[in-house]
């Protein structure tokens, strides 16, 4: 059994670890830009989208994962006030955040840190109407405008019932964030079955310490929560989780009446999304071997390479490289 000291020793030595790692790629002159990002799932998003943006730019740049917001922020002003910049070091330094509910969470602004006020995370990106539609157009290859118009009106008016049942949940979050509140947010369960369920809508957040809220305060809080743009400016990991959930039940089930799309079959074996006109075998083998099976794997930077990088983050990269 591991003691207190061996702990201890393991935790520095983590940390250490990745200080090391930090420094050694700054030390690169490989690199011209780094960026300290919340997770890992961000990275491989940033670097489709620094991809599209500037070829020569994405061979210059790296990307460093430190966990969560205060990681990055505190790193990144570490670097940028404790002496590394007499080295010339902090000119390689930038960080990218989520806005979240709690931008900046009392650091200071910097021009080298990227946050879309925008958006609530990088997820909320992802879960739009464009990035189904390629997703239809360029791995289910569906061409035709009427399905592919279905599909998405079918989608937003889902969207909009999904929103309206988790916006007492988003404004609790809201609150807890804005005040300063301790809040435990676990990962959220939605099931499609012509439409869909919530599964733990009661056991989504938890509180270590119950707060009140006065009067005067509530109605600032629910006047600025009020002016959010519910799909861009909600929580992104529940918009995601419902818009990953809705692209497994249309790959299942897109040939049932609840959904409306498309009124293809194969008999009694296949009922699945509509591709291309031209080759019946064809579309038959892509949607049984690679729709239905593949997108149940998929994960957030699967959805990413359908997206399109922000005009925010174009105007970003565009300005620190220019």
């Amino acid at each position: 059994m591991c003691n207190i000291k061996e702990e201890m020793n393991a935790a520095i030595g983590s940390q250490s670890v990745k200080q090391i790692e930090i420094n050694q790629i700054i030390a690169s002159p490989q690199y011209k830009y780094i960026f300290f990002v919340e997770g890992k799932d961000d990275i491989p998003c940033y670097r489709f989208w620094f991809s599209k943006i500037d070829k020569v730019f994405f061979k210059e740049m790296e990307l460093i994962s430190l966990n969560n917001k205060d990681n990055v922020l505190n790193t990144f002003w570490d670097y940028m006030e404790r002496g590394m910049q007499r080295e010339g070091v902090s000119d390689k330094i930038y960080a990218i955040i989520d806005h979240d509910f709690d931008g900046y969470k009392n650091h200071k602004e910097h021009d080298r840190i990227y946050l879309d006020s925008n958006v609530y995370s990088i997820e909320n990106v992802i879960c739009s109407e464009d990035v189904l539609e390629e997703i239809l157009r360029s791995k289910f290859l569906c061409n035709d405008i009427d399905y592919i118009l279905n599909i998405k009106q079918t989608y937003k008016s889902e969207l909009r019932k999904f929103i309206n049942e988790t916006k007492i949940i988003n404004e609790e979050i809201f609150f807890a964030k804005k005040l300063g509140r301790e809040i435990k947010i676990n990962d959220i369960s939605i099931e499609f079955n012509n439409s869909f369920v919530i599964k733990n809508k009661e056991d989504i957040l938890r509180y270590d310490k119950p707060f009140n809220i006065l009067d005067e305060d509530k109605a600032k809080l629910l006047a600025d929560f009020m002016k959010l743009n519910e799909e861009k400016q909600y929580r992104g990991k529940f918009l995601f989780e419902f818009f990953k959930q809705w692209i497994i039940f249309i790959s299942k089930n897109s040939g049932t009446p609840s959904v409306k799309i498309c009124n293809y079959s194969y008999g009694d074996k296949y009922r699945g999304i509509v591709l291309s006109k031209e080759n019946k075998e064809h579309r038959k083998i892509i949607a049984e071997k690679t729709v239905r099976n593949d997108v149940n794997q998929w994960c957030l930077n699967n959805y990413c390479s359908y997206s399109f990088p922000s005009d925010s983050l174009e105007k970003f990269v565009h300005r620190i490289t220019s």
